[in-house]
């Protein structure tokens, strides 16, 4: 199995979709909204997302955020 990797650089509103699927648990829908943005629009984020982390899911990318360090701090 090939090890993800969030090494590869995203793309600043790449890493505002992957932060708000990691931190909050979002869908496609919900991000769109909280984005102002199509959900069809995240999508080709996510899709964009798990090419170049490696991530086959979003708990996978959760994890794999959580791991490399790169979680936003989110205010309690």
């Amino acid at each position: 199995m090939r090890q993800p990797s969030v090494l590869k650089p995203l793309t600043r509103q790449q890493r505002r979709v992957a932060a708000l699927v990691a931190t909050e648990g979002l869908q496609n829908k919900e991000i769109a909204y909280r984005l102002h943005l199509t959900p069809a629009t995240v999508a080709q984020y996510m899709y964009a997302i798990f090419k170049r982390t490696g991530c086959q899911s979003r708990t996978e990318l959760a994890l794999v955020m959580w791991r490399a360090g790169k979680m936003p701090q989110v205010a309690a």
